[in-house]
Formats: structure tokens, sequence, C-alpha cells
């Protein structure tokens, strides 16, 4: 009877995520985080179905601001506008990662992957973790679009 209550307990701690996979593939170093992310539009996918359609502006360096892609710039209802920050930086221990700034309480700091076999500004699978656990991935190419001032 206890076999049968752990088991039950596993399956079901398994199918709410609670064993999330981490992110396959190379994990990518400073340079290679800010050319695949640097004055691009990410669509990633979060394992629990958070779509995050995202814009990182900027032209040089490897710290800009953030926006949401929306429905476009001036749309009443879902316009394109700045939700924060993102940050590229080296790890002290050669773990390089990217921040996210959201504003007080909405701070991220993952570590980025991906399966290409040319690791490259023309990243198509992009993967972001958070300790072991993969938090979203994008499997279509990255796209330019234009920031707001």
């Amino acid at each position: 009877m206890n076999r049968v209550f752990l088991v039950a307990v596993l399956l079901a701690a398994y199918g709410s995520g609670a064993f999330a996979a981490p992110c396959p593939g190379t994990q990518l170093s400073f340079a290679q985080i800010t050319a695949a992310l640097q004055g691009k539009t990410i669509n990633a996918n979060s394992p629990a179905g958070e779509n995050w359609n995202e814009i990182h502006c900027g032209t040089s360096g490897s710290t800009d601001n953030l926006q949401k892609v929306g429905l476009g710039v001036g749309h009443p209802v879902d316009p394109q506008e700045k939700v924060g920050t993102w940050t590229v930086n080296v790890g002290a221990t050669g773990v390089d990662t990217v921040t996210y700034n959201y504003g007080p309480g909405a701070i991220y700091t993952w570590r980025v992957f991906s399966t290409d076999t040319t690791i490259d500004s023309t990243l198509n699978n992009i993967c972001w973790q958070a300790g072991g656990e993969a938090i979203a991935t994008q499997t279509a190419a990255a796209t330019q679009v234009g920031c707001l001032p």
C-alpha cells in the first residue's frame, strides 16, 4: 500500500511540472548571449504555456530596454511599450547569464542555452534556465524589430 501511495505522489508531482527538465544544448557565453538577443524580438514559451514576446533593444553593448511587442506602436489596447531592461552578465565562475529587470520584486537572472549546431547571432533554438529548470524556450528565428525611443 505504501508503494502505491509513493508512486501516486511521484506521478502527481511529475505531472505538475515539479520535475521540470533542464535546458538542452550548449550554454552560451557573454558574447553569444549578447549576439543572440541584442536588437531582436524573442518569442518564447514557458513549460506552463506562458508566452513572452519581447524586444531586446540595443545596437551596441549588452544592456538596454526591454519592450513588449504588443499589437504595435500606438495600439489603443495592447501597444508596444517598455516593460523593463535586460543585461548580460559575466559570471565569476564562467557561467554567464542574462538578467531581466521588470521593476522592484521582478528581477530574474537566467542561464542561456542553444541546441543550434552553429552558435552565432542567428540562433533559432534558445532556452533560458534557472537552477536546473528550463524557464522558456524559443524554437523559431529571432527577428529584428525597431524599438521605441
